[in-house]
Order: C-alpha cells, then sequence, then structure tokens
C-alpha cells in the first residue's frame, strides 16, 4: 500500500503526462472513489483508516484535543487515546508487517515487524519513534531527518513557501529511498508506506489566484506531486505487480481554503457576552490583550516559522492550550470554541463532563444556548456579497455516536464554498472583521481514491467507499 497523504485526484489527473506513475495507476488500475470523514472532522481520516471505526467511537480527530478532565487542550499519546491499528491483527494472523509514516500513528506495537512512526508526515501525535531500535538508528544515519519541519499555522510569505516546495520535492525523494531500503529489510507479507508530502504541499501551494501573498501555486504543486511520483515510481520498480497486490491511494484531496475559522472565536465572545451578560465578558478582553494573542500579532511570521522550526514540541504544544484557554473563567463560561481545521469546532462547557463544567447538560440553559448559537452562527453573512457563509452546524453527538464521542467538539461548523472573508455581519452583533491566520492557501476536501494493481484486480472483493472499509479490504487482499 502507498498512501498519498490529500493527494487530489482531480488534480493528478489534470497534470497528466507530468505524473507518469500516478497517471498509470490511475488508468491501468481498478478505481475506487472513497468518501471519508473529512467532511466534518479533517484530522479523524487517518485514525478511521487504521482502525475501521468512526471519531465516534476511536475519538481522534486532531493532532491537539480538548482533555475535558484537565481542562487543557493537549497533545493526543497512547497513554490517553490508544486505538489500535489493524496491523496488529495482521500480524497475529502470521503476516510479516512493515509499516512506515502513517499519519497521527501512535508508538508500534509490533512484535515481529516493523513500524517506523513520524520521520515525514504532515500531521503527527509524538516524536520519531520505530519498534525497532536498530532500524530507527540506521534510518536516521543513513537518511538524516525529513526537511519539512513544524507546521506553523501563521501567514507565509512567496520565498517560505517556494522555500518548503523546495524541502517537500527533497523529502519526497528521500522518503522514496527509505521505502526501497525498508522493502529490503525483511520478506514481508503487508508493506504500507504513506507520502506526505503532497499534504503539507496542497495547504501551502494551492493554485488559489485570490490568495495572498502567495498566488502562483500550481507550478510549485507540480513540482512536489512530480516528486512524489518519482518516489511512487522507484517504490514500485522494486514490486512484481504479477504476484503483489498494490493499493496506491489518499484518503481525502484538497481545494481552495475556504475556511472562515478566523471568526469563529470572536464570534463566540459575543455571543457568550451576550448569553450570560458582563459575566461573560472576560474572553473579549483576553482576544484584545492575551499574551499568546499579543505575541502572534507582534512576532512577524518570518520569526514565528523559524521559532516554529527550532521550538521543542512541548512548546508548541502550551501555544496551542494557551490559544484555547486564556483568560476562561471556567464559572462564567457556558462553551467555548477549540482551535479549528478547516471548520470550526465549538464545545460546551458541561458540568459533570468538564472537571471546571458550569453548563447543566439537558437544562433549559444548555438548551437554550445551543439554539443561540446555531442561530447565530448561520445567520452569519460576508459583508461584501450578503451571502450567509455557514452551510450548517452539525452535533457530532448525532453524527458520530460511540464509547469516545464524549471528547468530539459538541458542535462544528461548516462553511458555504465561498472566498475566505476579512469582514462578516451579524444581525444580532454587527460586523467582525479578520484575515485568515493559518497561512493556508488549500485545505480538504472529502474525496479520496484508491486504485488496486495486481492479481487481484478484477476479483469479487468487499466494497471499498470509504476510508473506513480498508481493514476489510486488506484482509480480503491477503
Amino acid at each position: 500500500m502507498i498512501g498519498v497523504d490529500a493527494g487530489d485526484v482531480d488534480f493528478i489527473e489534470s497534470c497528466g503526462a507530468s505524473l507518469p506513475n500516478l497517471h498509470r495507476v490511475l488508468e491501468t488500475g481498478r478505481r475506487f472513489p472513497l468518501d471519508s470523514t473529512a467532511d466534518v472532522l479533517t484530522g479523524s481520516v487517518w485514525p478511521t483508516f487504521y482502525t475501521g471505526t468512526l471519531p465516534g467511537e476511536h475519538g481522534v480527530y486532531h493532532p491537539i484535543q480538548w482533555d475535558p478532565a484537565a481542562m487543557r487542550a493537549r497533545r493526543v499519546d497512547e497513554e490517553w487515546l490508544y486505538c489500535e491499528p489493524f496491523w496488529c491483527e495482521l500480524e497475529r494472523q502470521g503476516e510479516t508487517v512493515v509499516v512506515f509514516d502513517v499519519p497521527f500513528a501512535f508508538p508500534s506495537r509490533l512484535d515481529r515487524g516493523i513500524e517506523v512512526d513520524n520521520w515525514g508526515t504532515h500531521e503527527y501525535l509524538g516524536r520519531f519513534f520505530s519498534n525497532r531500535v536498530e532500524v530507527g538508528r540506521e534510518l536516521r544515519r543513513r537518511f538524516g531527518a525529513h526537511p519539512m519541519g513544524h507546521d506553523v499555522p501563521v501567514p507565509r510569505s512567496r520565498a517560505y513557501t517556494q522555500r518548503a516546495a523546495r524541502r517537500l520535492a527533497e523529502g519526497a525523494g528521500r522518503k522514496g529511498e527509505i521505502t526501497r531500503w525498508l522493502m529490503g529489510k525483511v520478506a514481508w507479507t503487508f508493506f504500507l508506506a504513506v507520502f506526505g508530502e503532497s499534504h503539507r504541499g496542497g495547504h501551502l501551494l494551492w493554485p488559489d489566484p485570490g490568495y495572498e501573498p502567495f498566488s502562483a501555486g500550481r507550478d510549485a504543486l507540480r513540482d512536489v506531486y512530480r516528486a512524489v511520483d518519482a518516489a511512487v515510481g522507484e517504490v514500485l520498480a522494486g514490486v512484481d505487480e504479477h504476484e503483489t497486490s498494490v493499493v496506491v491511494f489518499a484518503l481525502h484531496g484538497m481545494e481552495r481554503n475556504r475556511s472562515q475559522g478566523h471568526f469563529v472565536r470572536s464570534v463566540m465572545n459575543r455571543i457568550n457576552a451576550a448569553f450570560d451578560g458582563a459575566r461573560a465578558a472576560q474572553r473579549e478582553s483576553e482576544s484584545r490583550g492575551g499574551l499568546v494573542t499579543a505575541l502572534r500579532a507582534a512576532v512577524p511570521a518570518p520569526l514565528q516559522h523559524a521559532i516554529g522550526r527550532a521550538a521543542p514540541i512541548r512548546l508548541l504544544d502550551w501555544v496551542s492550550d494557551r490559544d484555547v484557554t486564556g483568560g476562561m473563567d471556567w464559572s462564567r463560561t457556558p462553551g467555548f470554541a477549540l482551535r479549528p481545521d478547516l471548520h470550526g469546532y465549538l464545545r460546551f462547557n458541561l458540568a459533570g463532563r468538564e472537571s471546571a463544567g458550569s453548563l447543566d447538560s439537558g437544562s433549559e440553559r444548555h438548551r437554550g444556548y445551543e439554539e443561540r448559537l446555531r442561530r447565530e452562527f448561520e445567520f452569519l453573512t460576508a459583508a461584501h456579497s450578503g451571502k450567509r457563509i455557514v452551510r450548517d452546524v452539525l452535533s457530532m453527538a448525532d453524527i458520530f455516536p460511540g464509547r469516545r464521542s464524549h471528547l468530539l467538539p459538541d458542535l462544528v461548523v461548516r462553511w458555504e464554498d465561498l472566498p475566505q472573508a476579512t469582514r462578516i455581519d451579524s444581525a444580532s452583533f454587527g460586523s467582525f472583521s479578520g484575515a485568515p491566520d493559518n497561512g493556508r492557501c488549500g485545505e480538504h476536501r472529502a474525496l479520496g481514491f484508491a486504485a488496486l494493481l495486481g492479481p487481484r484486480r478484477n476479483d469479487l472483493l468487499p466494497p471499498l467507499t470509504h476510508g473506513k472499509e480498508f481493514p476489510a479490504f486488506v484482509s480480503a487482499l491477503l
């Protein structure tokens, strides 16, 4: 299996012969269009893939999530939210497994096989790790570190994105070399490697003429895809497709960034203040003068990038937590905004679930607050056009029930397909001004793909229409 993380099938096809290996895979392989959970919880696609369950069961949708017991945003780890990937069961059934760089992977629990995590993934839960210490040590000695670095969500200059494109292309080439090297380590029966460069490249380089400061992304993004394509070709050259089934896949794609997430916290502040009067106004003062907010406004973006590439993960995680919790008086806060991804994530401060919860679950006050949230968000409009910017507001308890659904956002605000706004209007609260602040010109879309090559291409196989169906599909191929 070769994953092209966030590899957009329409972009790949538009590049035609400049991506000969991916073009061949799509033209000659058995194609499977894939739906995914990216249309609701964008970061949940990889745990959904490797567990075969939906987010309400596995509970993982972002590297940094809300911990209601600790009342803070924290990095997901194995002590908190471990979920077992399907290749552990494959090993118990006698398969020899090699896995390389699956996003959102927990430290491997394979006994006999090889797993290497977090060498070059766009999103990760921890540090570089290999269950075979000697393999990890030799990999780092031979190939060094991936040049991609941390993703620092701040505005980016043209010069930065051009450097990033070169780093991503270099990293993809190096990943192809490592993948071939790992393929020769053991006589595997199941091998999985994922290229994360297409994901980071899609965020930074997606061609959107309306995006500033970097709008000429198509050639740069195509260069990243070319490097991934060449690496995929190198991997496929090491496989006998007459004897080995090959699945090339992307769990979701990319499109222009239409997120209006830069308004979510300000809208929540106003709603809270109106709902509880002056009691909830403390978050307004934080938005004007909090430490993290002030630093983000005062420190130039290039310096933020330099700090982000050099800073330890713990410092970056602290910044993410302060971005959510700074200035909060939990006794007076009925709900709050989590750090958005594509969509806006809202959470109720429920008594009995949050350790400092102040809103009684199921109470009239709770129902009234939820109704107010829905109404105010659904009727937000873009100032320049008067069009509504919110597509819908979804309840995660309804969409993704399960044993870990209490760890998901309570409400997800999904956006209409409109350009990112710098000013929006509310009938209740007047105008809000803001600028997109994460430096992404591309964002996730739900559509993915898989292509099957090899001797089983025309066999009767289980359905493959959604990312959660991969474990059963792989078992059938084996």
